[in-house]
This record gives structure tokens, sequence and C-alpha cells, in this order.
């Protein structure tokens, strides 16, 4: 088990800007796009909603040492995802969450 904490560092990095880059991507919107989109509930996807909520849970089982960047992470994705504010951008996020959520099924830490 060396480098989990190696492992889980870089997969969070990978997360933010694969967040950063569909919140991002929002911006590319014409203004009618954007009228057109306000009409939707702003809810996340189910891939995101269950991937915060087991991060939530992973972070009370892991090492006191572990838990605070765990919880630094944690926050920088919620404040990605309020960027996701258009029903594209939301959709964008799906798949990286569908993968964070593979990736923390393998961290051993979140079992």
């Amino acid at each position: 088990m060396p480098h989990n904490g190696d492992e889980s560092k870089m997969m969070k990095k990978l997360f933010v800007v694969m967040l950063a880059m569909a919140a991002m991507s929002m911006g590319c919107d014409d203004k009618k796009k954007k009228e057109e989109a306000g009409g939707g509930d702003g809810a996340l996807p189910q891939a995101c909603q269950d991937y915060l909520k087991k991060q939530e849970a992973c972070i009370g089982k892991v090492p006191d040492a572990a838990k605070e960047g765990m919880k630094t992470a944690l926050k920088t994705t919620k404040d990605s995802f309020k960027a996701a504010n258009t029903p594209e951008a939301r959709k964008a996020l799906e798949g990286g969450c569908k993968a964070s959520l593979a990736a923390l099924a393998k961290n051993p830490m979140c079992k």
C-alpha cells in the first residue's frame, strides 16, 4: 500500500482540473443558450451527487493526517460544481464524476 497518499493527491488534482475545464467550457455559450438553459433545475448529475456523498463518508474513515487535505479537496470540488450552472456544464461534469467514483471505490482507505 505504499504511495496511497500520492495516488490520492493525484486523483484529487485530476478531478479538480476536469471540473475547472467543464466550468470554463460553459463560458463559451452564447447569450441565447444561457437564457434557454436558465430553465433547468440546477441538479448535479447523479454520479456527482454520489461522488460527494461517498467522498464525505470516506473522510470520516481516513487517518487524521489525511483528513484536512481531503476536506480541502472536497470544498474545491463543491465550489467547482457550483460554477457548473448550465445543463451543458452539469452534463460535462458527469464523466469526471464517474471516473472519480471508480477511483474512490478502489481506495482501500474508503472501504
